[in-house]
This record gives C-alpha cells, sequence and structure tokens, in this order.
C-alpha cells in the first residue's frame, strides 16, 4: 500500500488581501514595483519573516491537532507541528538558486520547535476555546455606491475560536522581539484588524466578541560556530514570553473602513496601465524609511530602474 502524504496547512496569502491594498495606500509606485510587474516575486529569507512564518505553521498544525480532539470529524492526516515546521522551511529553502541563499529557513527550524514546545508547555491545550477555524480565508465583495461596481476583498485568520460564554473571536498570531503591554495598540487601527472587525461583525453579529492578539515574543538569537564547523543558535530561553492582548474596537475607523478600501482601488485603477516609475512616489521620511531599515524599492526610486 503506498503511504499516504500528510497534509501540510500552508495556504500562504488571501486572494485579494489587506496588503496590496495598503501598498498602494501607502505608496502607489511602491505597489506599481512590487505587484504591477509581471514578473514572480523573489522568494524572502529574511530573518523576521522566516521565524514568524515558520511559528506560524507550527501553531496551525498544533491547533489542528487540538480540533481534531474536540471534534473528530475534524481530523485528517496532517502534519504534527514539528515535522511540519521542518517540512516547510525545506520547501522555502528549496525556491532559492542555491541553499547557501535560503539558509535562514533551515537555521531557525530548531528555534520555531522550541517555540511550539514552549507554548504548550504554557498554555496547554487550551480547552477553554473551542476551534472553529484554522487558516480560514474570510471573503467580501466591498460594493461602489457610485458605480456599483463590486471588488472582492479576502483576508485570512489564523485561528478562529468560541469561549466557554459562546462568544466567537478572530485570533491573529505575532512573533515579536519585544512585548509590552501596550503591543495591541499599534494595531488598532492597522486595516488588517479593522478587517477582522468588519468580518467578525458581518459574520457572527453579537457573538462576535473581537480580535485576540496572539503574542510570541522571541529570543535574541546568537549565532554561534560549532567544532564541526556547523551553526548553532543561543538564546536565553528567560527571553520567551507569551501573551494574549485584546484589540482595542474602533468604531469610528471600522465605519469608514470601506471607503478606504475603495479608495485603494481607485489608485491601482488610475495606474495599472502606468510605468512603474512614472507612478508617483510617496516622498516621506515614514515612507521611503521605517523601523526595520529603507523600503525595498528605496534605491530603484533613487536611481532608476536598470535595465
Amino acid at each position: 500500500m503506498t503511504p499516504i502524504e500528510p497534509i501540510l496547512i500552508d495556504p500562504g496569502q488571501s486572494e485579494r488581501g489587506w496588503h496590496r491594498l495598503q501598498a498602494a495606500l501607502r505608496c502607489p509606485r511602491y505597489y506599481a514595483l512590487t505587484y504591477g510587474s509581471d514578473t514572480e516575486r523573489a522568494p524572502s529569507a529574511a530573518p523576521a519573516l522566516v521565524k514568524g512564518s515558520l511559528v506560524h505553521i507550527g501553531l496551525a498544525h498544533f491547533y489542528q491537532e487540538l480540533r481534531g480532539k474536540q471534534d473528530p470529524t475534524q481530523t485528517g492526516h496532517y502534519y504534527n507541528p514539528h515535522d511540519a515546521i521542518a517540512f516547510c522551511a525545506l520547501q522555502n529553502q528549496a525556491k532559492f538558486d542555491t541553499l547557501e541563499e535560503g539558509a535562514n529557513w533551515s537555521k531557525f527550524t530548531p528555534l520555531a520547535q522550541d517555540v511550539l514546545r514552549r507554548y504548550e508547555e504554557f498554555y496547554g491545550e487550551d480547552k477553554h476555546w473551542t476551534i472553529l477555524g484554522i487558516e480560514h480565508e474570510l471573503r467580501a465583495n466591498v460594493e461602489n455606491p457610485e458605480t456599483g461596481e463590486k471588488h472582492l476583498y479576502t483576508q485570512r485568520a489564523d485561528l478562529i475560536i468560541r469561549d466557554r460564554a459562546g462568544q466567537v473571536w478572530i485570533v491573529d498570531h505575532k512573533t515579536t522581539g519585544r512585548l509590552t503591554s501596550a503591543s495591541a495598540g499599534r494595531y488598532t487601527l492597522s486595516g488588517q484588524f479593522l478587517g477582522y472587525q468588519m468580518f467578525g461583525h458581518g459574520l457572527f453579529g453579537e457573538k462576535f466578541g473581537g480580535v485576540i492578539l496572539n503574542m510570541i515574543q522571541l529570543p535574541r538569537v546568537k549565532e554561534v560556530w560549532t567544532d564541526d564547523d556547523t551553526i548553532e543558535l543561543k538564546y536565553n530561553p528567560k527571553q520567551f514570553k507569551f501573551e494574549r492582548q485584546i484589540v482595542e474596537p474602533a468604531p469610528a475607523a471600522l465605519a469608514r473602513f470601506k471607503d478606504t478600501l475603495l479608495r485603494a482601488e481607485a489608485i491601482i485603477e488610475q495606474y495599472a496601465d502606468t510605468p512603474p516609475m512614472e507612478v508617483p512616489g510617496t516622498y516621506t521620511e515614514m515612507t521611503c524609511t521605517h523601523v526595520y531599515g529603507s523600503c525595498s524599492k528605496h534605491s530603484q526610486c533613487q536611481h532608476g530602474i536598470e535595465e
């Protein structure tokens, strides 16, 4: 008998989500250079992205295991969380021209697996939560009242749960290098979280409790060469931190969120046939540089696109 291949929960970004609209609102040229090109987007091995992605994959399979225990009809031949992390890392590393270019995917695999072990030790089986959805795509058609044109808008919820009081919550997993009691505040007016609020109220009505940030503080990592010429990650386990915070509602922003979605779509349509470098750029210190450094398109805007 041929062995059954385990199922990997890794659906990627939703079909037409907030990130593309956010890019258009942030800077029309950035959108054109990032999403407007026919060329395939290059894979990334940025440390923060890799660590966050691997932890997300592990958590998806962790909650799938719990869902199967809660509801036998939801069982399936899925990867276990630790094997899912390792397999996802191998898949992503294989996208690069050389293994060295994508080495962060395998390098941070043990760290992500350690996160899952500690997460389970901290929260156990989350028995006060009933799992309703994992990596679930939310979909809506947003209609322009002036033209009648409808725009598909989607978001992928990391987790949807019902608590013991019967309230339904959308849970978003976030990894961070620094977790404070005020961490949730930065997401109150984030379009991603306004979108969750929009979908939550629309789908669950009065039973919708809100959005929970499932935050994980990762330790600072030091790379150490071992005697057999391999790199080992060293970190202080005491720097791990797990905390859940509720994102405050923003009713005024939520009431105007659909207008924001339509404005972003209008920007995209306006410059759809314009060469990227002729699309207006948003030249501000907050746009062209940010907390992580320069915008990825900084050099192209500064010097022009090399033919």
